[in-house]
């Protein structure tokens, strides 16, 4: 089922805040509080900690440019597109399982997140995901048939094109237990800080 904020999102493309409105206006004050120097990169020791800095700066920059935000990422490093991807897979998951995933992102971040898990060294998340996609590209044809756009039937156009996925099949085999992705984040964050710095202040 689509969370609160992805209802709220397509309700804003909808209404196609332009630019210049508030909503951009705080969340470009909220990205230049969220900025990731070198001191604060060197201070993380907790993987949760680092996580919650990263979504946030990537979260705030996104929303200040709200028409162009998968141009923002893309212009973001490797890294920082890594733990992005990774933190949205498991979003989705934790909040509705692998085809509440595809059903709200489609395939195109999949494969980001695959590239993510590759440059991370979380390889049983890798596998998983690629093996999503083959499941997903399946039954595609089909499932976009419920994808219309429409919000007043979108809980209900949701709701059947789960019954008739095989995604779900997948949530038990989610590898979260088994191989800790945001330590591996961390890990490798320490090795590349240049990558995750976001300015020079």
């Amino acid at each position: 089922m689509p969370t609160l904020m992805e209802i709220v999102d397509r309700l804003l493309c909808i209404v196609r805040l332009d630019r210049n409105s508030r909503y951009e206006r705080y969340f470009r004050h909220l990205a230049d509080q969220a900025q990731l120097t070198r001191e604060r990169l060197e201070s993380f020791t907790d993987e949760f900690e680092f996580k919650h800095a990263v979504i946030e700066y990537v979260d705030c920059t996104i929303r200040s440019v709200y028409d162009r935000q998968d141009s923002a990422i893309v212009h973001m490093s490797p890294g920082i597109r890594a733990v992005y991807y990774a933190w949205h897979v498991q979003a989705q998951v934790d909040n509705g399982g692998v085809h509440q995933y595809f059903f709200n992102k489609g395939v195109e971040h999949a494969f980001e997140a695959i590239e993510g898990y590759k440059l991370l060294g979380a390889t049983k998340h890798a596998a998983f995901m690629a093996h999503a996609i083959d499941l997903y590209r399946a039954e595609e044809s089909h499932q976009r048939e419920f994808c219309g756009g429409n919000v007043l039937t979108m809980i209900e156009d949701y709701s059947e094109s789960r019954k008739r996925s095989q995604l779900p099949s997948l949530d038990e085999q989610f590898p979260n237990s088994d191989e800790d992705v945001f330590g591996l984040a961390l890990l490798y964050m320490k090795t590349h800080i240049d990558e995750f710095i976001t300015t020079d202040r």
